[in-house]
């Protein structure tokens, strides 16, 4: 694979019918399995938080609730999903519509910036890649990463476009709306202006001058979106989140592989055979493509490298470090993976790996259709490892001693994220009972008190004192998984008796009663 600092395209801007027609039919595959999902999916505790924002009657609202701390992603999230649902409707799949679309953008960018300089075979190996990994899971959630991922296959281009030099201003200006756009959506999206800023900085060194126009789109877009939305986030943030909360430990990295690249290994896998089969049977003659611009190499090690300076990042500013805060780095990988597989002259491998990916693209979603069918399609939170409700006529299908439940007692609920989950799907009657419940220093009950300010719903919280000191008798619903231990302590500390239990598919239902007090 030659590598060197030319501009010149591989192929032009008049692609043939064939390889719009495979574009087509390759997206066609994407929507039909995300939309199937989306459509399985019941809407989650991270989503909620969006569906519930969008609920408001105006972007002020959704401004004034963001920077109140109602939701710490930032508000361009809530109004493209807003605009999704204002044209089609608030169902499962037009509220994820934005995620769905952004991914598939994502895809597509992806393969127009390998197959500029490595061919249509190497850019659909490129542009299947993010499939194979965590980031096909965002693009049916209603949150804000798939979209970011949007921003950044947008970006990528842009660039790639103002280094050769034709239209050059106009695609500074679109790298720098998608910078912004990506800043405005999730702050994390800072992470991704650090593989451009390398490059930069290559350039400073090699060329003496880095490109002045990129440096000054993305300095002006991030101080902008710092000093407007930033920084009063920032400041309700570190108001209610524990400084120490999200201590990085020191497997992050190795977790981050296994959860974000982990589910492509066999992807990967195939591939490394495919080139060492190739390289078994003996050099194979270049077929004189253009050459790969360095900087275009450095920009894909930038990304693949942006879980490291996250890292660092979370461990300077004692901000959490989750996977799917970093999905960019994705397209370092499939940017790779592109160029490894460029074709050549008498090369066979690049298009047995587009094979291979396209039949396990279509075995998925053949599965995924199968497992529908019978209602038997699971899908796990990968963050928090719940399973998900996958029976949207049916929502309270695991959940059915809080759903049947007739006891007219008060229900604590001492699962963080199940709460939410009950007051959108639970009856009215069952809800009227519910209340979250957690120590007095627990982040979640700042956080659900935030979101019911902000977004205007009706929600119950409490400490356990206050709820035991008005209850002689009521349940408890918590995990299967012994993390309620503490609480449970505390009832039986205070002198209550555990007189029933229930499990079901999700949890366990306790019955609690004080004997020697007063009904009340």
């Amino acid at each position: 694979m030659a590598t060197g600092d030319s501009n010149a395209p591989f192929i032009d801007s008049n692609s043939s019918l064939k390889l719009y027609a495979g574009i087509a039919f390759l997206s066609a595959i994407y929507f039909a399995d995300v939309s199937l999902r989306a459509s399985r999916k019941c809407f989650w505790f991270d989503e909620l938080f969006t569906v519930y924002l969008c609920r408001l009657p105006d972007s002020e609202s959704i401004w004034k609730a963001v920077i109140n701390g109602a939701d710490f992603n930032a508000p361009l999230l809530h109004l493209l999903t807003r605009g999704a649902q204002r044209l089609f409707g608030d169902g499962l799949i037009a509220t994820r519509l934005p995620a769905m679309v952004a991914v598939w953008l994502f895809c597509v960018c992806l393969f127009a910036f390998v197959a500029r300089r490595a061919g249509p075979t190497a850019g659909f190996i490129a542009g299947l890649f993010p499939f194979f990994t965590l980031a096909q899971y965002y693009a049916y959630e209603a949150r804000a990463h798939g979209i970011v991922l949007g921003w950044c296959g947008l970006a990528l281009v842009c660039w790639q476009r103002n280094a050769e030099g034709q239209l050059r201003n106009l695609w500074l200006a679109g790298f720098g709306l998608c910078v912004l756009g990506a800043l405005l959506t999730h702050v994390y999206a800072v992470y991704i202006l650090f593989p451009f800023f390398l490059v930069e900085l290559f350039n400073l060194f090699h060329r003496g001058s880095p490109n002045w126009g990129v440096v000054a789109v993305s300095v002006f877009s991030l101080a902008s979106v710092t000093f407007a939305v930033y920084l009063p986030m920032f400041r309700v943030y570190r108001a209610t989140v524990p400084f120490a909360f999200f201590a990085a430990s020191h497997d992050l990295l190795q977790r981050f592989m296994v959860a974000v690249i982990g589910p492509a290994i066999g992807v990967l896998v195939v591939a490394l055979a495919l080139f060492a089969l190739e390289s078994m049977r003996g050099t194979v003659e270049t077929a004189g493509f253009a050459a790969i611009p360095t900087r275009e190499m450095l920009l894909a090690a930038g990304f693949a490298c942006i879980p490291i300076v996250g890292l660092l990042g979370s461990k300077v500013s004692h901000s959490p470090f989750i996977e799917r805060y970093f999905l960019s780095s994705v397209a370092g990988w499939a940017i790779f993976l592109g160029f490894a597989s460029s074709n050549r002259k008498g090369s066979w491998t690049a298009r047995a790996m587009a094979g291979c990916m396209l039949l396990l693209l279509i075995g998925d979603l053949a599965t995924t259709s199968y497992l529908s069918m019978r209602n038997r399609i699971v899908l796990i939170e990968p963050s928090a490892g719940f399973a998900l409700s996958t029976n949207p006529a049916d929502p309270m299908q695991m959940y059915k001693s809080v759903s049947l439940d007739q006891s007219g007692l008060d229900i604590i609920v001492l699962r963080q994220v199940d709460y939410l989950y009950f007051v959108r799907y639970a009856s009215p009657a069952v809800v009227s009972h519910l209340c979250f419940g957690a120590p007095a220093n627990d982040l979640f009950l700042g956080m659900y008190e935030r979101l019911a300010k902000g977004a205007r719903i009706n929600l119950r919280t409490t400490t356990f004192a206050p709820f035991l000191a008005t209850h002689d008798r009521f349940l408890a619903y918590g995990g299967a998984d012994g993390r309620d231990t503490g609480a449970m302590l505390t009832f039986t500390t205070a002198g209550y008796t555990l007189k029933s239990v229930r499990a079901d598919t999700a949890g366990v239902m306790y019955e609690y009663e004080k004997l020697d007090g007063a009904v009340r």
